[in-house]
């Protein structure tokens, strides 16, 4: 089953409930989230014992610092505008990508989907095989 299956499967109370938005619950999963961030940073930081297995949760709390900047552009973690804003320009300087410039880039990508004359983010071309997607993770060009 694809996702729009199970979507199109959901009862509408069900898909209220998974699309609503509450301050209180955002920056309850945010304050989690920095807090897993901190204490994975200090065990691993003072090298407590078996330090290096905290690494691949530590990893990927802040691969998924980039959701913090994604979400808050599409307005979704937050009921309240602001706080999307804010929360979406302190996670871009943890990530090291400007919230407007990425905001413009994003919703452009999103207004041209697909589109290969206008979707910024078909420039680089696809990965076909599994040496590509080495060059493509690894920033390197052919």
């Amino acid at each position: 089953m694809d996702h729009k299956t199970l979507i199109k499967s959901l009862d509408t109370k069900t898909k209220i409930s998974l699309t609503q938005k509450s301050d209180q619950a955002g920056l309850k999963r945010l304050a989690a989230h920095f807090g897993w961030i901190l204490v994975l940073g200090c065990y691993v930081a003072i090298g407590a014992p078996l330090w290096w297995l905290a690494l691949v949760p530590l990893g990927i709390c802040i691969v998924f610092l980039f959701t913090l900047l994604h979400e808050p552009v599409h307005f979704t973690p937050f009921d309240n505008v602001r706080l999307n804003a804010i929360v979406g320009h302190v996670s871009s300087v943890l990530v090291i990508v400007p919230n407007t410039w990425f905001r413009y880039f994003h919703l452009a990508h999103h207004k041209h989907t697909n589109d290969p004359l206008n979707d910024l983010e078909l420039e680089t071309p696809r990965p076909q095989t599994s040496s590509d997607y080495v060059f493509y993770i690894s920033g390197l060009t052919y």
